[in-house]
């Protein structure tokens, strides 16, 4: 097979070098900021929690001007109330979250609220929040 004398360039070899590594820089780059981390998230209700029967709680990712939901999850505690303490097992990206709270106490009323968390680059972090009942 005989290939084109432009293919035989040693300009368009440096070329499609230059691309290539650039490409591989963007792909570990995009791997890199992607990269969920594992955290804790703890969830303070204190002895007022006993009042709480469920809570729905939201993760929203602020990145830059933009916010999104990234993960949601729903606790029903029965009559028994809300623990002391909660805990959150779960994978999201280093960053800031807003994490909405919305508690349902044992008449049916609810409340809701905002806190703000930064979550580290390194894994195995643990966050506290302070939820008021």
């Amino acid at each position: 097979m005989v290939r084109p004398a432009w293919l035989e360039s040693p300009i368009l070899r440096r070329l499609l070098g230059v691309a290539a590594l650039a490409a591989v820089a963007l792909m570990v780059g995009r791997l890199v900021t992607e990269a969920r981390v594992a955290v804790s998230v703890a969830y303070r209700f204190g002895p007022a929690g006993r009042a709480v029967r469920s809570a729905r709680i939201d993760y929203v990712e602020i990145d830059g001007g933009s916010a999104a939901s990234v993960r949601a999850l729903a606790w029903d505690f029965g009559a028994a109330g809300a623990p002391a303490e909660k805990v959150h097992e779960t994978r999201l990206r280093p960053g800031d979250y807003r994490v909405g709270i919305k508690l349902v106490d044992q008449g049916g009323a609810w409340r809701a609220a905002d806190t703000n968390i930064d979550v580290p680059a390194a894994s195995g972090a643990r966050i506290v929040v302070e939820v008021e009942p």
